[in-house]
């Protein structure tokens, strides 16, 4: 093995060691590092991951541990086998048509900048938090996506989406993969057999979270914007309820008081 090779796969477990194994698999604490380390563009779109045999030298883990981790990996969309040649970073960036909240002029001052969302991670939560009026929680599970906003590579705008469960229950089970570049607000209009209707926005300014700062690439402690979005279906039902931490721009956002058409 060259040591180029080798240099790879220790500096990656250097640099995103995988999280305590207590009460977590092996493989799973694995592909939660390879994933953190895709995300944040350690590999980016295209690039060869270090072979089994390569990862199994330079990290702790056995070839079956590897193995299940690289094919979790395949299965969710973050990586694709081509046989003969290797494991590679698949492009995960798919452009969102229609976006709602991240609609940034371009230099002509009428059209939109393209938007590139990326899912991060998915959780539920039964606890309340600031998506509990909005969408009027009562004692109902809440799904929550994070996803990264990357607006013409340009910069990036960091997104925490929130829906009932029981109001788009596929969000829940379906592969975190298949949400790429999806248009969020459709999928829980047709989960509701109804259109939105309606659209509320607050705008304040905030010092960014650090570990928002740190994955939307800008200094800690930065000052930005918080965006907070609620959307409706029919008179009044709560459909979702949308976070979005944008960093300091030059650009516009564009916004109004009424459903985009």
């Amino acid at each position: 093995m060259s040591k180029a090779k080798h240099r790879q796969p220790v500096a990656f477990l250097r640099a995103y060691p995988p999280p305590e194994t207590n009460g977590i698999a092996k493989h799973i604490a694995l592909r939660q590092a390879l994933i953190s380390a895709i995300n944040d563009g350690f590999w980016k779109s295209g690039a060869k991951l270090p072979t089994e045999t390569e990862l199994v030298r330079s990290t702790p883990y056995s070839l079956g541990t590897v193995q299940r981790a690289l094919r979790a990996l395949v299965e969710e969309g973050y990586v694709e086998r081509r046989r003969g040649y290797g494991t590679y970073v698949t492009d995960r960036r798919k452009q969102l048509q229609d976006p709602w909240h991240c609609r940034f002029l371009s230099d002509d001052g009428k059209t939109f900048l393209p938007v590139f969302p990326v899912p991060l991670k998915r959780s539920t939560t039964d606890r309340h938090g600031s998506w509990s009026a909005p969408l009027r929680q009562d004692r109902h599970t809440v799904i929550q996506i994070d996803r990264r906003m990357e607006i013409n590579d340009e910069f990036t705008v960091y997104s925490k989406f929130f829906v009932l469960a029981e109001t788009a229950p596929e969000l829940r089970s379906a592969p975190l993969a298949t949400l790429l570049g999806a248009n969020l607000k459709q999928l829980i209009a047709r989960a509701l057999g109804r259109p939105l209707t309606a659209l509320k926005e607050q705008l304040r300014q905030i010092v960014l979270p650090d570990e928002i700062c740190a994955v939307i690439d800008v200094a800690p402690s930065s000052l930005g914007l918080l965006i907070e979005a609620v959307a409706y279906a029919g008179a009044d039902t709560p459909a979702y309820y949308q976070e979005l931490y944008v960093p300091p721009t030059e650009r516009r956002l564009f916004l109004e008081s009424k459903v985009p058409a």
